[in-house]
């Protein structure tokens, strides 16, 4: 019976593969609709945030990175329940005030299994989707690196060095 489980399994992922994320599109804080397939080509670091209590120094230390990589795409997503506050932040406040130059998604909940769990954060969060990684949003400032070709190859906390994330960045991926 498990051969058979495990057989099915299989072809069905050969026949439903992952998911692509240049399939899917956000929506800014500034109201615009963006279209990850825009970005093929480029890598691609999805950053979590606090909605409630966004580490503004870690917001700047992206806005940093992005300058020093002219071809890597930065998405901040904030979540909102990565904390028991009951209100938000407007991030676009914070994106104006901060003068931060990369997408802010709308507020998007971030929990495995939640109804209402944002797509993106589904396919960054779930291994079927992204066919590497199976690992919930826990805190704030996880960072979500993806290939050229759209592949998930690393995820890491906010905590490491900056020069680590230089170095992830600076990846060849053979895919």
């Amino acid at each position: 019976m498990k051969l058979v489980i495990i057989i099915t399994g299989f072809f069905l992922h050969l026949m439903y593969p992952p998911s692509s994320i240049y399939d899917m599109q956000i929506q800014t804080v500034e109201g615009n609709t963006i279209a990850l397939s825009a970005y093929t080509g480029s890598k691609i670091m999805i950053a979590t945030c606090n909605a409630a209590a966004p580490d503004t120094s870690f917001l700047t230390s992206l806005e940093a990175i992005k300058a020093a990589n002219n071809n890597v795409r930065i998405v901040l997503i904030p979540a909102t329940d990565l904390s028991v506050a009951d209100s938000s932040l407007n991030m676009l406040e914070v994106k104006t005030g901060l003068n931060l130059s990369y997408e802010i998604s709308l507020l998007a909940a971030v929990k495995n299994g939640s109804a209402s769990q944002h797509e993106l954060i589904k396919w960054l969060t779930t291994d079927t989707e992204n066919a590497h990684f199976d690992l919930d949003v826990s805190n704030e400032g996880q960072l979500f690196f993806i290939s050229e070709k759209g592949s998930l190859y690393t995820v890491t906390a906010k905590t490491v060095e900056p020069g680590v994330i230089q170095e992830i960045l600076n990846q060849t991926i053979n895919e």
